[in-house]
This record gives structure tokens, sequence and C-alpha cells, in this order.
């Protein structure tokens, strides 16, 4: 199943709207989870999504890390 997504950020008027699709549930309908990957972005929401991770990762980081610290960060391999 495929469907449409809006990404926002508290404070920030700002959104990215993309595309999704869903790839798995899990648990009972009542609390049902899924499982999406996103198919793409509209516009430029792929660079500006980067732009939003890299700034979290700066603000959320205990040491002072740099910009090109955090783009690898948010571009690298996922850690999950």
């Amino acid at each position: 199943m495929q469907f449409d997504f809006t990404l926002r950020r508290d404070g920030v008027p700002d959104a990215i709207q993309g595309h999704g699709e869903v790839v798995n549930h899990l648990g009972q309908a009542d609390a049902a989870s899924a499982g999406c990957r996103i198919i793409g972005f509209d516009g430029d929401g792929a660079e500006r999504l980067q732009e939003w991770l890299v700034t979290h990762v700066i603000c959320s980081a205990t040491v002072r890390i740099s910009e090109k610290d955090a783009m690898a960060i948010v571009s690298g391999h996922s850690l999950v």
C-alpha cells in the first residue's frame, strides 16, 4: 500500500512531502505497527531532510562536532 506523507518540525514553518510504501505489519489491529519505506520526496525534500538531520545531530551531540562530521553521520550506514 502506498501513501503520501508530510514531515513537520515543531516551531518551523517548513514541511517536507513525499511518498512511502508499507512493507510489513506487526501486531494486532488494535495495537498494530507498520514498517514503511520512503519511495521519494517532492521537490527538494531529500536535500531539506538532510539539512534537518544534520542540524539535529549537531544540536544533540554531547561533544562539539563540525557540520562535516554531522553530514558524515547522517549520510553514513545505518547503526540500527
